[in-house]
């Protein structure tokens, strides 16, 4: 429902909009007027390209939080995926460490 870039939709850009091909939040509104509407909100994935991570890496302080950083030093043996991706990937930061969890998508921390 929110515009995405890959990951068959786990990528979100943004999740404060709908997809274009879908609609608009008048759309949604329209709907639940005539049914109970539930959503599969992917809150612990988000686009590269989205404002949040692309402020993560610039240093931004307000979107420093929100993404989890990790050390590739550490054992990660005991993590599962469900793809033969690495577990981190690197990432060019201006603050932190430079190593983030996950592969297409980023990983967010819970706000």
């Amino acid at each position: 429902m929110f515009p995405w870039t890959s990951d068959d939709g786990f990528s979100v850009k943004d999740y404060r909009h709908i997809a274009p091909e879908l609609g608009q939040w008048s759309d949604i509104a329209a709907l639940a007027g005539d049914f109970n509407l539930m959503f599969d909100f992917v809150i612990n994935h988000i686009s590269q390209q989205s404002r949040w991570f692309q402020g993560y890496l610039h240093g931004e302080p307000r979107y420093q939080h929100y993404f989890i950083s990790a050390d590739p030093d550490d054992d990660y043996h005991l993590v599962t995926r469900p793809r033969a991706l690495p577990c981190l990937r690197h990432s060019s930061v201006k603050r932190g460490k430079p190593y983030i969890s996950g592969r297409h998508s980023a990983p967010i921390r819970s706000i």
